[in-house]
């Protein structure tokens, strides 16, 4: 350890702290941490301005890894939504004017696309017959409506019920095995 300077050291680990709550608060696997990625990207980056007083290697080293956090962290446009969807951040003070415009118009877009029709309804109105004498001949409307609900009748089979199916057959799968093993 000859050679090492201590205050090299100390100042370096202080430096690196601060990344290493970054890491460790957005590695989160209990709890939602996209909301957080553009408060600690705008944190790292003032961490990593350069300050009066600083010795040359630290100066270097906020240098560098500014120019590594720009480079290698994009922070989208579902960063900044999820943290105007999180109350506390809602107001997005830390935002410039015009993003904070920007955000709220592709918010508001979501929601629109979310609460629109679902355009595979309209379309199921113009399917035709082909292959069954006239091709040229369409559903009428309540043929159409008919088909849509057996469609979704069918694939709306839930998960629930899926797994559940799934683990009736592995349940009978084993009691099959078992009951061929006693008799071994």
């Amino acid at each position: 350890m000859e050679g090492i300077q201590l205050e090299v050291l100390n100042s370096l680990g202080e430096f690196l702290s601060v990344f290493k709550d970054a890491s460790e608060e957005l590695e989160g696997d209990r709890y939602p941490t996209i909301n957080s990625v553009l408060l600690w990207y705008n944190k790292l980056k003032a961490h990593c301005e350069p300050r009066c007083g600083d010795p040359d290697y630290i100066q270097y080293i906020r240098d560098r890894a500014l120019k590594l956090l720009q480079e290698k962290l994009s922070i989208t446009t579902t960063h900044k939504i999820a943290l105007f969807l999180t109350p506390r951040f809602k107001s997005l003070k830390m935002l410039h004017p015009d993003e904070r415009q920007a955000v709220h118009a592709e918010a508001r877009r979501l929601m629109t696309a979310l609460t629109s029709p679902q355009p595979y309804i309209s379309a199921a109105h113009s399917m035709s017959v082909e292959g069954l004498g006239n091709s040229s001949q369409e559903f009428s409307e309540e043929e159409t409506l008919e088909a849509v609900r057996g469609f979704v009748r069918i694939t709306s089979e839930t998960q629930t019920e899926r797994t559940v199916r799934h683990r009736g057959l592995n349940r009978t799968e084993q009691h099959q095995q078992t009951s061929c093993t006693r008799r071994l």
